[in-house]
Formats: C-alpha cells, sequence, structure tokens
C-alpha cells in the first residue's frame, strides 16, 4: 500500500493510540518502530504514539474514518460533504482509488 499512497522522498506520520499498560506500550512502540524502520528505505516515516485519553486528535481522526468508511460503503454521513470532504487529498483504498 505504501508505494500506492506515498513516493520516494515522502515524510510519513505514522499515528498510533496507546489503550493499554506501559508494559504493552512499550513493546507496541518498538514493534512499530521496527516496521516503520523497514518502510523507510527511500521515506522519511515518523512514528508518533499518543495517550488516546488526553489527544483530542485520536478523537478527531476516529469520526473522520468514521465518515469516510461510511461514504464508501455508500451509507448516509450528513456532515462527510461539508466537514471531512474539503480536507481530502485522495482517497485510497487497497481495491484502488475511491
Amino acid at each position: 500500500m505504501l508505494p500506492i499512497i506515498s513516493k520516494p522522498g515522502d515524510a510519513l506520520y505514522v499515528i498510533v493510540a496507546t489503550l493499554t499498560t506501559n508494559r504493552r506500550v512499550m513493546n507496541a512502540r518498538q514493534a512499530l518502530a521496527e516496521v516503520c524502520r523497514d518502510l523507510s528505505a527511500d521515506r522519511d516515516v515518523v512514528l508518533c504514539v499518543w495517550d488516546a485519553q488526553s489527544t483530542w486528535g485520536i478523537e478527531v481522526a476516529d469520526y473522520a474514518l468514521w465518515a469516510v468508511q461510511r461514504d464508501l460503503e455508500g451509507r448516509p454521513c450528513k456532515w462527510f460533504d461539508s466537514y471531512i470532504r474539503p480536507h481530502l487529498a485522495s482517497m485510497t483504498t487497497p481495491w484502488g482509488t475511491a
């Protein structure tokens, strides 16, 4: 999927939320950092780990993704066209561009 959504030299921000204990967070951070290193041969991959309980951006991202999912499924979402679509440069899915 990475070659579809970016090109060499791009900066990619991988944003994940923590919802569990410190030990699991540390293990997850290490695993994600390893994946990001593997992906970053020709791209700048930045791992961001945010605490879901205190970071409002996680909730915003969650609602935006929910709205995109509803749109892709052809289900109504009254605020997708006015609040989400204007901020999308593209919508790429594993099965092609939407």
